[in-house]
């Protein structure tokens, strides 16, 4: 499935975006944030794997460690980098 950065995606559960896409011992995963009911963000994030015919949640918490603090890491160079912008 090709996903990719700021896309917005339905499921049977709900509506996402993609906040972030990586690559990661030979699979890609996405990091999304679910929308509410008018399409703004919620509290809720998940990591899904992408397959060719979808995606799936990722619950190994062995692979999610490494992925979230990659997507933690990425984040906050947004961050520092929205931050600069502003000066």
């Amino acid at each position: 499935m090709n996903i990719r950065v700021n896309d917005v995606f339905s499921l049977k559960n709900g509506k996402y975006i993609t906040l972030e896409k990586v690559n990661y011992n030979g699979d890609s995963y996405i990091f999304v944030n679910k929308l509410d009911n008018f399409d703004e963000p919620t509290n809720l994030f998940m990591v899904f794997k992408c397959l060719k015919k979808g995606l799936i949640e990722e619950k190994d918490t062995n692979i999610l460690k490494p992925l979230l603090q990659y997507f933690s890491e990425k984040a906050n160079q947004r961050l520092e980098l929205i931050n600069d912008m502003e000066k």
